[in-house]
């Protein structure tokens, strides 16, 4: 891709409690490994701005379940620029925003990013994508319509993840042992368009080529297209349904079971 992105994101589901001091440290060591990554901004919601300060926020983690908040937010100002935040409720979820304009060069620092939050959360699934800019409603091209449907897989909310699982592939995904054990682990390493590398942790990781930020946007499709002819008829991801109004609806595939919650009181 040539042109500034429209959107660059991560989501992320799992089991790993994001209200555990323990957990939480892991996670904040992974971040602060990457000096051009390192959370500058914490707060308790969207709008304010502390100095990011890993004692206050473990406190707030520490508080008894009816006292403590729901997310924790962070935000980086300096390259690499960020937005984010995690839920310390029973479906732990993390969601992390770089603004597009983010010079290509960094964009594998990105992808670094993704990797330190994912070893140090160990998801059931998680998506990082690079969103090419392209046309909706209604999709000129069928171009545009495959990035619309990478582009719903990328941006799957909780309030849609516990109806309908995982929707697809994107840039990259990681696959933890919940689903890798649904799709099948031969099923995954076997997937054409892919590179794909196993995880200490336990999961994998499922690239678009060995270098995916640097695809061209055709490439990036039909890699894409290899991946998921091979990975959809097992019935994990998202069965989706393309309306008149080139709106796409999704529903749970029907062999899919999706990640569990966190049993805690």
């Amino acid at each position: 891709m040539n042109n500034k992105p429209e959107r660059i994101t991560i989501r992320m589901f799992g089991t790993t409690p994001l209200h555990n001091q323990g957990d939480l440290t892991v996670l904040f060591n992974a971040l602060e490994q990457l000096p051009k990554c390192a959370p500058e901004f914490w707060s308790l919601d969207e709008r304010s701005k502390l100095p990011f300060n890993r004692a206050e926020i473990l406190e707030q983690a520490n508080k008894p379940a009816t006292e403590r908040p729901t997310s924790i937010y962070l935000r980086r100002n300096k390259t690499a620029k960020y937005f984010g935040f995690f839920d310390m409720n029973r479906k732990p979820y993390i969601d992390f925003e770089f603004n597009p304009t983010l010079a290509q060069k960094n964009w594998p620092l990105f992808f670094e990013f993704v990797d330190a939050l994912v070893h140090a959360f160990k998801p059931d699934i998680a998506t990082a994508h690079i969103w090419p800019v392209y046309e909706n409603d209604p999709w000129p091209t069928k171009e545009d319509k495959y990035l619309g449907i990478i582009a719903k897989a990328a941006n799957i909310a909780p309030v849609n993840y516990y109806k309908t699982g995982p929707i697809g592939l994107t840039m990259r995904t990681y696959l933890g042992p919940h689903y890798i054990e649904q799709f099948g682990k031969e099923l995954l390493l076997s997937t054409p368009g892919t590179a794909i590398a196993e995880q200490s942790w336990g999961g994998l990781r499922l690239d678009l080529s060995e270098s995916p930020w640097a695809l061209s946007v055709s490439e990036l499709i039909g890699c894409w297209r290899q991946a998921m002819d091979h990975l959809t008829p097992a019935q994990i991801f998202a069965e989706m349904e393309i309306t008149p109004k080139q709106r796409i609806k999704c529903s749970k595939g029907a062999r899919c079971t999706v990640g569990g919650i966190i049993n805690d009181k």
